[in-house]
């Protein structure tokens, strides 16, 4: 049994008894039962931090221990205190019918995280959609504060998920002991437009990329990437305007913005964080094929993509920044 790092090891007593408990009462053979984590504790009272209003709980510091425990498709976070004396189910997970997330471990924190700090119940919450990422010690979540990010790799996951008419997006790392929030790109009581991850196959490629390239919308009008017409600002304040595929594309130039819509649309796209939507998928329907898109290039590495059929209901940074876009270049 692993100690990860804890400041002593769980009782094999303590185990033995917290694994028969579980065994009884989910009616499941003992065999089929793994611990697969455990942290030591401090909680808030002798009811372990799960009191209701109708317990009596002790308000004193009771040291105990979470421990996960893991059968098939089938997972729960107890806690106990030190001997085991009192065990407490804090979070049951079936993830049998959902996406799968790496380890189930990560699911369940995350899904615990959720319910409690916004007070959803478990069965409410669903895995909407997940990817793999690979963040630097800022978790990828944008701050209009100057801050400096450690450049450091961190392999993670980033996750959607749905309850209760919320949707919450996180930047986790792992194992799910490091959960991350990210306020900009998900939609707490908004009637908001879902998003899912996008595929990287449906990612249009940016005609002309170079390194002066400073924002693009490129509109692909049969979901097929067979025919783009793409608009592109540089940094020395130009427009461009591309028709056709990456091989064969005929340029129109659009002129110059001025000096002051220039850094005016430079705020704009920095009060967007539009690194925080990187990656996601607005559409009314979950698939794409076939459908017109609309994808916005910050630079030549964040993409988000949506439909135009949806476009008043993506969140209000998303629409500012396209209704200041289109300012600027509708007329050209």
């Amino acid at each position: 049994m692993p100690s990860l790092g804890n400041r002593q090891e769980l009782s094999n007593d303590l185990q033995e008894r917290l694994l028969r408990r579980i065994s009884q009462v989910h009616n499941l053979p003992i065999t089929t039962l793994t611990i697969t984590n455990f942290e030591a504790e401090e909680w808030p009272d002798s009811c372990l931090g799960l009191g209701t209003p109708d317990t009596i709980c002790a308000a004193v510091i009771t040291p105990g221990w979470s421990v996960e425990v893991a059968a098939g498709d089938r997972f729960w976070i107890y806690r106990t205190d030190v001997s085991g004396s009192i065990m407490l189910q804090e979070a049951e997970l079936d993830i049998s019918e959902s996406p799968v997330l790496p380890n189930q471990a990560l699911m369940a924190r995350l899904f615990d995280h959720i319910s409690q700090n916004y007070e959803v119940p478990l069965s409410a919450l669903t895995l909407l959609d997940w990817e793999s990422r690979t963040w630097d010690g800022c978790y990828g979540i944008p701050s209009l504060e100057s801050q400096s990010c450690p450049e450091i790799a961190i392999l993670g996951t980033r996750t959607i998920v749905a309850g209760a008419g919320q949707i919450w997006i996180y930047h986790t790392n792992q194992d799910g002991t490091e959960l991350h929030f990210n306020p900009i790109a998900s939609q707490l009581n908004s009637t908001g437009i879902t998003p899912r991850i996008l595929d990287a196959g449906s990612i249009p490629p940016l005609i002309n990329p170079i390194n002066e390239t400073v924002f693009s919308s490129i509109i692909d009008d049969d979901g097929k990437i067979n025919d783009l017409y793409q608009v592109s600002l540089y940094s020395d304040r130009s427009l461009a305007a591309y028709q056709g595929l990456t091989s064969s594309w005929a340029a129109v130039d659009l002129g110059q913005l001025s000096y002051r819509d220039f850094f005016a649309f430079l705020e704009q796209l920095r009060h967007s964080q539009l690194e925080a939507f990187d990656g996601l998928w607005y559409s009314s329907n979950e698939g794409i094929a076939d459908e017109p898109r609309i994808t916005l290039v910050s630079g030549q590495t964040i993409f988000v993509q949506y439909s135009s059929e949806v476009a008043e209901q993506l969140p209000l940074e998303l629409k500012a920044l396209i209704d200041t876009w289109a300012t600027l270049t509708d007329d050209r």
